[in-house]
């Protein structure tokens, strides 16, 4: 077997969406579910990273070791992004509707003078499905690049 295995990266991106999956399908609703949902995507980072670049009876350098978790990170990170959006578009479709409503209530009650119609423009148009895939895919990609680097200097500084 080849290592680090990229089917690692796969294997930790099908669990995260089996989890999400499963959770969304048992009507699972618990506070702050979302928030924890994406502290565990971006806690798989760091695992991935540290799986990748593991010393092995061959030594590497600080750019195989970069790069070669890099690889791993970012199959993750797009394979996540596409299932996020996937499932907010064909799933979870009353997500981001039921989160615009709150937000416009939070904003109109916060400030009453704001016209409504505006304001829920202004909210449709910026927490949008399309924006927060963009915004999720750029995020793990960067998380993944900055891993990478991180924890292939760690190596460096610590494993002589």
């Amino acid at each position: 077997m080849n290592h680090p295995s990229v089917n690692i990266s796969v294997r930790v991106a099908l669990a995260f969406m089996a989890l999400r999956l499963v959770l969304f399908f048992i009507n699972a609703d618990f506070p702050y579910q979302e928030e924890v949902f994406l502290f565990l995507l971006l806690a798989a980072f760091p695992g991935l990273t540290i799986y990748a670049i593991w010393p092995r009876a061959e030594k590497k350098t600080f750019k195989d070791d970069a790069l070669i978790s890099l690889r791993l990170n970012l199959i993750f990170a797009v394979a996540m992004a596409i299932f996020i959006y996937a499932f907010y578009a064909f799933a979870d479709t009353d997500y981001f509707p039921n989160m615009r409503d709150m937000i416009v209530a939070r904003e109109s009650a916060a400030n009453p003078d704001l016209p409504e119609k505006d304001l829920r423009r202004g909210v449709e148009q910026f927490f949008s499905l399309r924006n927060f895939s963009i915004l999720a895919v750029l995020f793990f990609m960067v998380m993944g690049v900055f891993y990478s680097v991180l924890f292939s200097a760690i190596k460096r500084l610590t494993i002589k």
